[in-house]
């Protein structure tokens, strides 16, 4: 697999584009501290798909039911049943739609595995065997999941905890879904698109700029809850999956998960054209990375 190093992207200036929207003012954002290696270190991140755009300051708190935040941090916490400290796991809720049929489960995305779970099971002992079973280890016997194949941007948009990322997420969230879409890269919704985002599609790419060049036709785009970091909202985390690629070769960024931070939306066309499309880094947006064998990459060297 290509070093990560070799795919990073210098070139400040080809994160700038034109946006609908000012970087709203007031924001509390850290300007001074680095960004890189900031990323909280994790095995896998569990994604779950709720439908809502917002929660509680802790998600386990919440009491819209179902719950299934509640249950896994209550069995995996420091002192729960299954606590195991080498085990990390970053849950974080969703707006992504569930597409389960049935009151007594939930569906939810796991990373860097890239398994769509469609019926994680919410019973008590449901919820023991999918941590025991997938979480903690690799047995998806039993559980029907699909592949994740495309691109999945992940953006802290936790109103309920802290207000940058709140005011922040949803801009964010409508960018990525205006300039995909524009890009005839058609997002899977997870809600309605902005009135001011149909009206402006057809615009955004003119036959001078170069078009997309990956096959990760769809990529999904969801706010999701607290991740970590609120001082450097705007928050990112984009997953690569395996067979991303680069026009016709393998991305390099294929597996990983990369985690972006002080992201506004005049960022947003270069992450998709450098990031996305081009497989390359963003310097002074990058956080950390999440490595297709789920260590933490503590450093990057120059």
């Amino acid at each position: 697999m290509e070093s990560l190093e070799s795919s990073r992207s210098y070139n400040s200036g080809t994160v700038q584009t034109q946006f609908p929207f000012e970087q709203p003012h007031g924001l509390d954002i850290d300007q001074a501290l680095p960004l890189e290696n900031t990323k909280p270190p994790y095995d896998r991140h569990l994604v779950i798909s709720t439908g809502r755009p917002d929660w509680t300051s802790r998600i386990e708190d919440d009491e819209t039911s179902p719950n299934l935040a509640k249950g896994l941090k209550a069995l995996m916490g420091a002192k729960g049943p299954l606590y195991d400290p080498e085990k990390r796991i970053l849950i974080s809720n969703s707006n992504f739609r569930t597409k389960a049929h049935e009151p007594e489960v939930i569906a939810g995305y796991l990373f860097p595995d890239y398994k769509y779970f469609l019926n994680i099971d919410l019973t008590e002992d449901g919820q023991a065997r999918f941590v025991t079973d997938v979480l903690q280890s690799s047995k998806v016997s039993g559980f029907e999941y699909k592949p994740i194949e495309t691109v999945t941007v992940l953006i802290c948009g936790h109103g309920g905890r802290d207000q940058r990322c709140g005011v922040l997420g949803p801009l964010l969230e409508t960018e990525f879904r205006r300039l995909l879409s524009g890009a005839g890269m058609m997002p899977y919704n997870t809600g309605n698109i902005p009135r001011e985002a149909k009206a402006e599609r057809r615009d955004i790419w003119r036959y001078d700029r170069p078009r997309p060049r990956t096959n990760s036709l769809r990529p999904r785009v969801a706010r999701v809850s607290h991740v970590g970091g609120h001082k450097w909202a705007g928050n990112v985390i984009i997953y690569f999956p395996p067979q991303h690629l680069c026009g016709l070769l393998p991305s390099p960024l294929a597996g990983r998960g990369i985690w972006y931070g002080r992201v506004e939306p005049k960022h947003v066309e270069g992450i998709i054209n450098e990031t996305i499309n081009e497989g390359k880094v963003i310097k002074e947006l990058f956080r950390g990375v999440m490595e297709p064998n789920r260590m933490f990459l503590a450093n990057s060297s120059e």
